[in-house]
């Protein structure tokens, strides 16, 4: 995320800045916080004055264990374990994919993981189907070193120190809203500035599209000097849905 920014300031005739402002979706949503809370010591040349996260996946612990008995752990696990033995196996003693999937599982990872989940979801869910209830051969959250793995990459062990927009759908079956409401607590507890955004019978996929028009302000205070409102001292109740196939407020009908 931050290399990206970096690279766009090479970019000639671009005239990219150093002030950054983050806004990005499900998996991006983790990836952005986590770049947020790192930026001062990964990329000083930059600024991140800012980050809006739709249904980040943010809790990574408790969403496996959500989804242990289900398509989405299958799949989504698949590639996760599939990525963290690849980047951690060579520097953490005793990483072994034994302990944590069944070997019907471990057989089935080889087969799956080339698989793109959003263009090639038929074929990834017909090698997973059968592996629902049998992928797991324990919770990942309780085995090390797994454990270990999961909360080095759960976002939140250092300051964000820059406003934060967090915005969920109510009918997210994929980053459950529970874990989102309980993220959004922890970033209030410790002191963050986070306006919390929660949107009725708004699911995974169209979070990121009904959160623009609370958005788009949100930045606009920022890049203005203005300090954005912050939910944090109040109750967050959930926003109505845009009706179907209409375009919410600010965003420009083509």
């Amino acid at each position: 995320v931050l290399d990206a920014a970096r690279a766009a300031r090479n970019l000639p005739d671009v005239h990219a800045g150093r002030d950054v402002l983050l806004w990005t979706h499900s998996q991006g949503g983790q990836a952005a916080l986590f770049a947020t809370q790192m930026a001062k010591q990964y990329a000083p040349e930059l600024a991140v004055e800012a980050v809006a996260v739709a249904a980040p996946a943010a809790e990574l612990g408790p969403l496996m264990v959500g989804h242990m008995n289900d398509i989405s752990g299958v799949t989504i696990g698949a590639y996760a374990f599939d990525a963290y033995q690849r980047a951690y196996a060579s520097t953490t003693p005793g990483l072994t994919l034994d302990n944590v999937l069944t070997p019907a599982a471990r057989q089935a990872l080889p087969k799956m993981v080339p698989y793109c989940l959003l263009t090639q979801s038929k074929e990834i869910h017909a090698i997973g189907q059968p592996l629902v209830g049998n992928f797991f051969a324990g919770d990942p959250t309780k085995i090390e070193p797994w454990a270990t793995l999961l909360i080095k990459n759960t976002p939140g062990r250092a300051p964000i120190g820059v406003p934060v927009l967090v915005a969920q759908g109510e009918s997210d079956t994929l980053v459950l809203p529970a874990t989102t409401d309980d993220y959004v607590q922890k970033l209030c507890s410790s002191g963050e500035h986070v306006q919390y955004h929660r949107y009725a019978d708004i699911d995974h996929g169209l979070v990121g599209w009904r959160a623009v028009p609370a958005v788009i302000p949100f930045f606009a205070d920022v890049v203005s000097g203005r300090t954005p409102a912050s939910t944090c001292s109040t109750s967050t109740t959930a926003e109505p849905a845009t009706p179907p196939g209409t375009l919410p407020n600010a965003i420009p009908t083509p």
